[in-house]
């Protein structure tokens, strides 16, 4: 399954038809877990990075390729963390 949006956890959800708190309460019963939606949310927005034991466990409930959903959860990350930092370092800049 290939992922090309900016947001692979929440498409994957909505793909499903779950809302953030169904996530939740699938990932916990899987993982013994006390994962709450707003934790899904701060994942989906880029916020928080879940730790890969957890990757693995929501590709497991989306059903998706759980590598690859690893590998675009990462990657996506990463970018946006690069692109929120030129931006900090833009707005730094500029009230110089």
């Amino acid at each position: 399954m290939i992922y090309l949006s900016s947001n692979p956890i929440q498409d994957a959800r909505k793909r499903t038809k779950m809302t953030a708190t169904e996530l939740a309460e699938e990932l916990n019963k899987l993982t013994g877990g006390n994962v709450t939606k707003v934790e899904i949310s701060k994942w989906e927005n880029f916020r928080h990075k879940p730790n890969p034991s957890t990757i693995f466990a929501l590709a497991k409930i989306l059903n998706v390729n759980p590598i690859q959903f690893y590998n675009d959860i990462d990657t996506r990350f990463r970018n946006w963390r690069k692109l929120f930092k030129k931006e900090k370092e833009k707005k730094y800049a500029t009230n110089n």
